[in-house]
């Protein structure tokens, strides 16, 4: 049996960026961007962002050196080599701790497969702004590939508490309560990610396993054949699928 589970693909689309204003023009606001722009996989924006703290003079030398760190390891990060990446969370760390640069250094710890240290930079970073919907969604899903799946529980309840209406939070809340055994819970959680998102079809696919592991076959094999009318091309739907000898 095999659920569709989260990537960690998602982090990266919610990261916190600095936004331009006189104050924050001295604490890299430019530099900020391109690293964040790092951090979601989007290296040619990296590289346009550190190359333009490069060319103004506003900035010192200093900080255009921190700028040349950044976008040589954009340069390198298309070959996703290590170095490029212990380049980059060592810059991170050279960076002001601000909420905004925290978040940075989690999203580049996950890429490098830091997670323990990405659990940390997120904490620092709620430390900071305990009310962010996102930041809380990011660890929890740290958390949930660490196995911790009460912690992970816990910050998709905050993030759902901030931000209710996101249906991935919901999602993944239902495979924290999978893995730790309850069902019921599974089952409501994918339901509403459902409610939200209703050609959602890895939540039909995942409350189906629910289903079937608390001995409701019918409900299971009706969410089966949901799940692959509304993604038959989804390798872990047709795996399902071929067991449970469901067709389209």
């Amino acid at each position: 049996m095999n659920l569709v589970r989260p990537s960690f693909a998602i982090i990266g689309a919610v990261v916190a960026v600095l936004t331009t204003s006189p104050a924050s023009s001295d604490e890299f606001t430019d530099c900020a961007r391109g690293f964040a722009a790092i951090a979601r996989g989007f290296d040619d924006i990296a590289i346009h962002y550190c190359s333009q703290v490069l060319r103004s003079p506003r900035f010192s030398e200093a900080q255009k050196s921190r700028a040349l760190d950044f976008r040589a390891a954009a340069y390198r990060d298309s070959a996703q080599d290590q170095t490029a990446f212990d380049d980059l969370e060592s810059a991170a760390a050279r960076l002001p701790a601000t909420f905004e640069n925290l978040v940075v250094l989690a999203l580049i710890q996950v890429r490098g497969g830091q997670l323990d240290a990405a659990a940390a930079s997120f904490s620092a970073a709620l430390a900071a702004n305990p009310n962010d919907p996102r930041v809380h969604y990011n660890r929890g899903l740290v958390f949930y590939f660490m196995e911790r799946h009460a912690d992970a529980i816990a910050d998709y309840e905050r993030s759902l508490q901030l931000s209710p209406d996101v249906a991935d939070t919901h999602y993944n809340l239902g495979l924290a309560y999978f893995d730790s055994g309850d069902m019921g819970a599974a089952i409501e959680s994918y339901g509403r990610s459902i409610a939200l998102v209703p050609s959602y079809a890895q939540a039909f696919h995942n409350r189906g396993h629910a289903d079937a592991r608390i001995g409701e076959s019918a409900l299971a094999r009706n969410d089966f054949r949901r799940a692959v009318e509304l993604a038959p091309e989804d390798p872990v739907i047709a795996s399902t699928a071929r067991t449970y000898r469901i067709t389209r």
